[in-house]
């Protein structure tokens, strides 16, 4: 099921398949989507098959690894309006570059590397430009990758200061990110090789997301509905109207400017500021 707001309200859209879509990339010049790699849809990024859905959407059949390895994907990311989106497998990490009407995969951390430094089984990716994207994942794992708008991106391993899993992160800059996981872990780092810090938050419940507009304007989203917000001195729990006494699992967090926020989870899709 995909939906599309226009600014004003939200309809659902055809994709064409009644597949679960976990994944959607803004590509340059058109949009991505996919729930497993082994059908891939795209609209206004090339022509696909011959029958396109009502809404535009085509089916561009299996986009496999680089390294032909493990195609079960466990987090991906790219930048609204980039041409390549990062992809992370049980065994990797790589690039689906957009090139005209061509998705093409490219190599972006070795497997062989990923054998030796901690870059599988991320849960989480995100970069503020295009040149260093971040990541975390099982086990405490929290890297950086450079270069990554190069050909030769390389991983720096930080210590995340815990054994938890690392589901969300989100990217303020090239030197600063904040990371939220299991049991209310939220983590900080700022400057990229100073380390990274665990916050006090009002919760234990297991955090899934984090978005914002700027480092003193900070959200986090969890389990029994759980929503966080940090001000740039302390994290406090805010309260959702609308739900009763539903407690769903919230999964994701937008923050598209100061003082409006999109957050989805389980059977809902919730907003502050702005229109519904």
């Amino acid at each position: 099921m995909a939906a599309h707001f226009d600014g004003i309200e939200w309809k659902t859209v055809d994709v064409g398949t009644t597949e679960s879509l976990r994944y959607v990339w803004l590509a340059g010049g058109g949009e991505l989507t996919f729930g497993t790699l082994d059908r891939v849809f795209t609209r206004a990024l090339g022509t696909g098959e011959d029958n396109p859905s009502p809404d535009g959407w085509a089916e561009r059949g299996k986009v496999t690894p680089p390294s032909g390895a493990s195609s079960y994907v466990t987090a991906a990311w790219g930048r609204t309006g980039s041409n390549a989106m990062w992809v992370a497998t049980n065994t990797e990490v790589w690039r689906i570059n957009a090139d005209g009407t061509t998705l093409t995969p490219k190599t972006g951390v070795l497997t062989s590397t990923c054998k030796t430094l901690p870059c599988t089984w991320l849960r989480g990716l995100d970069g503020a430009t295009p040149n260093v994207v971040w990541g975390v994942g099982e086990t405490g794992t929290a890297i950086r990758i450079t270069n990554a708008d190069g050909e030769s991106p390389t991983v720096q391993v930080m210590n995340a200061l815990t054994w938890s899993t690392l589901s969300g992160v989100w990217a303020v800059s090239d030197t600063e990110a904040w990371a939220v996981g299991a049991r209310g872990l939220v983590i900080h780092n700022v400057g990229a090789t100073f380390g990274w810090q665990v916050a006090e938050v009002p919760t234990q419940e297991h955090l899934h997301a984090i978005a914002g507009s700027s480092s003193s304007d900070v959200w986090a989203v969890g389990d029994r509905g759980v929503v966080l917000h940090y001000d740039g001195a302390t994290w406090s729990r805010i309260k959702v109207a609308g739900l009763a006494r539903r407690r769903p699992e919230l999964l994701s967090v937008w923050v598209p400017e100061p003082g409006k926020v999109w957050i989805g989870g389980q059977g809902v899709l919730l907003s502050l500021g702005g229109k519904r």
